[in-house]
């Protein structure tokens, strides 16, 4: 999640640079490639997936049950906007909820 996040914030920061240089009209819509292929540990099947981890203030899935009769009686997604680097530094979990990056309006 931490990869695609530096990702996007690289990526992010060049789509200002020509939103500041007059390539990129403020109103004109961006999109943001993005190849996970690579990545070491590819979790696949993981839900939320997580390239959805890294734009969205969403954790893992939590489903509550009746332990008397065995029944969902909740299910969501933990909320998570920020997450701690080992050294200490929060990186910024919600990307698509933030004013800064209104400029990208999609990931793909």
């Amino acid at each position: 999640m931490l990869r695609f996040r530096s990702v996007i914030q690289d990526k992010s920061a060049k789509f200002q640079s020509y939103i500041a240089d007059g390539i990129i009209q403020p109103h004109q819509a961006t999109v943001i490639a993005i190849s996970g292929i690579k990545l070491p540990y590819p979790y696949v099947g993981l839900e939320p997936p997580e390239i959805v981890r890294a734009v969205y203030p969403v954790n893992n899935q939590v489903i509550k049950i009746n332990h008397e009769t065995k029944v969902i009686v909740d299910s969501y997604f933990e909320h998570r906007d920020r997450v701690k680097k080992l050294g200490g530094a929060e990186v910024e979990t919600d990307i698509f909820m933030n004013p800064r990056y209104s400029h990208i309006r999609a990931i793909l």
